[in-house]
């Protein structure tokens, strides 16, 4: 009897211990999840902004919440290629320089229509100043939305001054909603048509963006730019190599801005044509100005380019928000 009852004793005892050991096992596991809960509950949630489009005959007027946020121009008796102008941000401030320029702006390179993609030496053509002209010819995939997000895909043709075809370019253009802001996705491959094509390696060629006059370096407003390397405005980020650059400036204690990025499977790094008037351009065709630089495309092989530009208004520190964005892009 009595060793029946040392027995069961030993038995609830193990038990008892057993039991503690899980409840110190579980209370362990919570202790380091309790933060991650917290913040899940307690974080604000970012609401996806609505796109939506009307497409004209000349412009696709783009939308997001049911406010501006850009306008592609495939056709322009002025400006002689394809371009994005009068970026908006989701508060309704402008981060590309107005199109057409208005008196408050800086007047330099009315050309610098907003955000546009071109070449300053194309086979000794300048492209860039618009001594050619690249003509819009068709859409190959027109615009139309999927889960949210804006898909059109251009036919573009690069022609001489006297109208023959050199080239022929494909851009599937992508616009979506984000956790850091509202992005264009720019996937370009250019075809060399009878010919081969030497791109140089003229600074003015690439993905360029012109930001509002406001938030340019020189408007003297609080505006910045910086890359992935920390290195700040024009003169240190020039010519550089980087894998993304950002221009804002403050406005009512929000950061506002654009952000450029280059995508890390191009044929080469983006070195960066930044000036403090308001200018950035992504270029894989340097060094710039250089003799090493330029790159060629034969007639059989396409040359397949990547780019983004991510439009931002936010309390975030930018460089945080750069890379958090440029980690979304280039694990898409």
């Amino acid at each position: 009897m009595y060793a029946s009852t040392r027995t069961g004793d030993a038995q609830r005892r193990r038990l008892d211990t057993n039991a503690a050991r899980l409840i110190l096992l579980v209370a362990r596991v919570l202790a380091s999840y309790l933060p991650l809960m917290i913040a899940a509950c307690c974080a604000p949630h970012t609401v996806a902004a609505e796109i939506s489009f009307e497409q004209h005959n000349d412009r696709i007027e783009i939308r997001a919440d049911n406010q501006p946020f850009a306008t592609y121009v495939f056709r322009d008796e002025q400006i002689h290629r394809p371009y994005y102008c009068n970026l908006m941000s989701s508060q309704q401030v402008k981060v590309t320089r107005n199109h057409p320029l208005e008196p408050t702006d800086s007047q330099d390179h009315f050309f610098h229509s907003g955000l546009f993609f071109s070449f300053g030496d194309l086979n000794g053509i300048d492209f860039w100043h618009m001594n050619a002209p690249v003509v819009h010819q068709s859409f190959s995939r027109e615009p139309e939305l999927n889960a949210g997000t804006l898909h059109f895909t251009t036919q573009d043709e690069y022609r001489t001054s006297s109208g023959e075809p050199l080239a022929r370019q494909t851009v599937a253009h992508t616009i979506s909603a984000t956790a850091e802001g509202i992005r264009i996705d720019w996937d370009l491959s250019l075809q060399a048509l009878d010919q081969i094509l030497k791109i140089g390696s003229k600074e003015e060629g690439g993905l360029a963006v012109r930001v509002a006059t406001p938030i340019a370096v020189n408007a003297q407003h609080g505006g910045r730019m910086i890359d992935d390397q920390g290195r700040v405005n024009g003169k240190a980020i020039w010519g550089q190599q980087a894998n993304w650059v950002a221009s804002s400036a403050p406005v009512e204690g929000r950061q506002v801005g654009v952000l450029l990025m280059s995508d890390p499977n191009n044929a080469r790094a983006s070195f960066w044509h930044a000036r403090d008037y308001g200018l950035l351009v992504a270029n894989p065709f340097g060094p710039l100005n250089k003799p090493t630089g330029g790159m060629a495309v034969s007639t059989d092989a396409p040359l397949r380019l990547r780019f983004a530009l991510l439009v931002f208004d936010t309390q975030r520190d930018v460089r945080d928000l750069a890379e958090a964005a440029y980690q979304r892009l280039t694990h898409n």
